[in-house]
């Protein structure tokens, strides 16, 4: 059995004067092999979720305090899921078949309110079978003029730092190293 997933979330604030319905419609279409023994198993699923900002640091590490996943999966189980952000809308949909399926999700936005948009693509395969989801999630907003957006936080993790500060140290190596240049001869 093989299994990959792949997840991101982008950080919005909705600039408008008066309050807003967001809506937010995501489809995924999947190409499925044909069916083979335990093709029960060959699925393509996707999560999508809208949540708080509020008190809440989101980041990519997966043995984070934030849970990472989890306010997209919504599972208040598993290790660091305890404490989740505020989740105001959340969906999720199954493909076992080769075909699309599509899933809308809404909130009602204030003036200068954050928030999170988060996406979460999974393909599970087994027995043979091939599940293709590649380059096939597609996210719509119903209006994004009045959100700006803003980068996720990526806290590195202590043994990252030393990584971090040697491959600057190296751009900082490059950016002085004197250049040559050649010059036709005539």
């Amino acid at each position: 059995m093989a299994d990959a997933n792949i997840w991101g979330v982008q950080g919005y604030r909705y600039t408008g004067a008066t309050p807003f319905e967001l809506t937010v419609s995501v489809t995924l279409d999947s190409q499925f092999s044909p069916a083979v023994s335990g093709a029960g198993y060959n699925h393509s699923f996707f999560a999508v979720s809208l949540f708080d900002t509020e008190g809440y640091t989101f980041d990519y590490n997966l043995n984070a305090q934030s849970g990472s996943s989890c306010p997209i999966l919504r599972t208040a189980s598993g290790p660091g899921c305890a404490n989740l952000p505020e989740i105001f809308a959340r969906d999720q949909r199954f493909l076992y078949d080769t075909g699309s399926v599509t899933t809308t999700v809404s909130y009602m936005l204030n003036p200068g309110q954050t928030f999170y948009v988060g996406a979460y693509l999974d393909a599970n395969v087994c027995c043979g079978g091939v599940v293709d989801s590649s380059h096939t999630l597609t996210m719509r907003f119903n209006d994004a003029a009045m959100l700006d957006s803003f980068a996720v936080a990526m806290v590195p993790e202590p043994g990252q730092w030393a990584l971090m500060l040697t491959g600057l140290a190296l751009l900082s190596g490059f950016a002085r190293r004197p250049r040559i240049v050649s010059r036709p001869r005539g």
